[in-house]
This record gives structure tokens, C-alpha cells and sequence, in this order.
């Protein structure tokens, strides 16, 4: 009796630690990604946008701050860079600009004409005098809804 007992108290501790280290993994897992493309998450914007096809959907899946980056061939500090049709549904979320970044985003059409389309999305440049959206040349349309 004595000994089922210890059993029983080995077991339940065993399945207690187990449950708790498979929630810690999914929320740590689910707060590491910020965008998705077709179901695929990214953990960074850029990359999400990188990974996209011309027509595909970048779609946020939390608030995000865009640290500023070098873009070959650009003077200025871009949050993140566009250069195919595609679309940035924010699914609400706010996308602000970090410290340093001149503009939040980067659109320009590079092998042609670009469509891009952002919606459901709140674009916070946080520097005094940056830009949210700057468009460079080959842009066929850029919608905002």
C-alpha cells in the first residue's frame, strides 16, 4: 500500500513537470513569430516578406517594432523593404519603427512594376520627420485599406 502510494506520487510529479514544460514551449514558440505566409511563420517581418511570392499575403501576427536595416543600393535605415506585389495584412497590429530606422517601410519595384497593398494595419514612425512608406521607381500601384 505504502508503495503504490510512493508510485502514485512519482507518476503525478512526473506528468506535472512534463505539462508544464509543454505549455512554457508553446508560448515561448508562439510569441517568437511575428508573421506568416501561407501558414509558414517568420520570425521577423523582413523575413516573412522575403520568403513571399508575387500575390502572396504577409500576415502579422503580433504588434512589432522594426529595428532600422542597410538595404543595398539605399542611403537611408529601412524597418523593412518590399520589392515584388504582394499584400501586408497587419490583422490590426501596429507595426513601429525603431530607434534609427529613417523609414518604416520600402517599396520599390526592382525586375518591374510592383502592386502592394497594406491593410488593416497602423504604421507608428516614432523618429521625428521619418517617413512611414517611401516608394522608389517600377511601382504600379500601392494601396492603403
Amino acid at each position: 500500500m505504502r508503495m503504490t502510494k510512493k508510485i502514485t506520487s512519482i507518476v503525478l510529479a512526473v506528468l506535472m513537470v512534463v505539462s508544464m514544460v509543454s505549455v512554457m514551449a508553446v508560448s515561448v514558440s508562439a510569441a517568437a513569430y511575428v508573421a506568416e505566409v501561407n501558414g509558414t511563420p517568420y520570425e521577423t517581418l523582413q523575413a516573412a516578406i522575403d520568403a513571399a511570392q508575387d500575390g502572396d499575403t504577409v500576415e502579422l501576427t503580433a504588434d512589432i517594432t522594426l529595428n532600422p536595416q542597410n538595404i543595398s543600393g539605399e542611403s537611408a535605415k529601412f524597418g523593412a523593404y518590399i520589392t515584388k506585389s504582394i499584400t501586408i495584412d497587419g490583422k490590426n497590429h501596429t507595426v513601429t519603427s525603431g530607434s534609427g530606422t529613417a523609414r518604416t517601410f520600402g517599396v520599390k519595384g526592382v525586375s518591374g512594376d510592383v502592386d502592394v497593398v497594406f491593410k488593416n494595419i497602423t504604421i507608428n514612425n516614432s523618429q521625428n520627420g521619418a517617413i512611414c512608406i517611401i516608394t522608389r521607381g517600377g511601382i504600379g500601384s500601392l494601396s492603403l485599406d
